[in-house]
């Protein structure tokens, strides 16, 4: 279970430091006191987890409309687009944006991910959160953006500059415990974390609730629970697998019942005559039986001369009595 997925859905927890940083930064959005922010943190500290609630605490002013993008995925033009359902004009863009100021709503954009922001992207939202704020000189477009504390690349976007900073910190082992116990109620588990075992997902996870989640998530993966459902198609799958097998063995039978004929093969031309595979060729057992009667009828035995040491003479017996015998044989053929 990645932290992502355990956090996304998770019920929010006012801890202190960022509970602090979250309701300066909302009270400051629905007062207009700015309209350009961006939140920093190392990965892990609950920024995205932080954009969804602030999201929802925005949307629940009737003067506000919050939405989210994500950098580094489409490109930002064509997200912001998407939303305002518009082509990925930048004159287009602008020209729906400034139906927003007569309706006297606010359009906060809050961006993840916002380190992998381009300059030109940078450039981008602020011209046209600019534009749009000097029609009626307020903050009726927001731009708040979340980034990496760690990507260095963030100090050379100069715009960032005219942006309110803050920052998200860590919390501590007391609030560790509460974190922890919070996660596991909803997942309507109990922890069971000794105060060594706290102490080393504090130091592990250098106080910062992504990490931690990350760390306890293979606590959470849920067990198999075997159910009915899991018994039918456990059963089903055996008669399918029994089935099968009987087809298998009794395929010759059973395609015929189906009015299916089953191929002749090579093997199935020439068979010998059996107690289980009967000829089906009379034709070639006539055959054979006529050679058998043939080979019964020719004359046989042993051809013994003797007293004779002129080998001329013994060949040319030999081939008497073989002469003979043929004879002898057409005249029974003939008979």
């Amino acid at each position: 279970m990645r932290n992502i997925d355990l956090l996304h859905d998770l019920p929010w927890l006012e801890l202190g430091p960022t509970e602090e940083v979250m309701g300066r930064i909302e009270q400051h959005i629905s007062t207009n006191r700015g309209d350009f922010y961006s939140v920093y943190g190392p990965s892990g500290c609950g920024k995205t987890r932080f954009m969804l609630e602030l999201s929802k605490r925005l949307d629940s002013f009737d003067h506000i409309v919050a939405r989210n993008i994500t950098a580094g995925q489409d490109s930002v033009l064509a997200q912001i687009a998407g939303m305002l359902e518009t082509t990925e004009d930048e004159a287009e863009i602008i020209a729906r944006l400034e139906e927003v100021p007569p309706t006297g709503l606010k359009m906060v954009l809050l961006v993840d991910d916002a380190d992998y922001l381009s300059n030109e992207e940078l450039s981008f939202l602020y011209r046209v959160k600019e534009k749009i704020n000097k029609i009626n000189r307020k903050a009726n477009v927001v731009i708040v953006l979340f980034m990496d504390l760690n990507n260095q690349d963030i100090f050379s976007k100069e715009l960032l500059l005219h942006s309110n900073s803050f920052t998200i910190g860590p919390i501590n082992l007391t609030q560790v415990r509460e974190f922890i116990a919070h996660i596991y109620r909803y997942f309507g588990k109990e922890p069971h974390y000794t105060l060594t075992e706290l102490k080393q997902l504090h130091a592990f996870s250098y106080g910062y609730p992504g990490r931690i989640a990350r760390l306890i998530a293979p606590d959470l993966e849920p067990r198999f629970v075997f159910k009915k459902k899991h018994a039918f198609w456990g059963i089903f799958f055996v008669l399918l697998m029994a089935l099968g097998g009987y087809f298998a063995l009794y395929y010759k039978t059973l395609l015929p019942m189906l009015g299916i004929e089953l191929p002749i093969t090579e093997s199935s031309v020439i068979t010998h005559d059996s107690a289980i595979t009967p000829s089906y060729f009379p034709a070639i057992e006539e055959m054979i039986e006529e050679a058998e009667q043939t080979k019964e009828d020719i004359s046989q035995g042993i051809i013994i001369i003797q007293d004779s040491d002129n080998i001329e003479m013994q060949d040319q017996l030999l081939d008497d009595v073989i002469d003979e015998i043929l004879d002898e044989t057409q005249q029974n053929e003939s008979l």
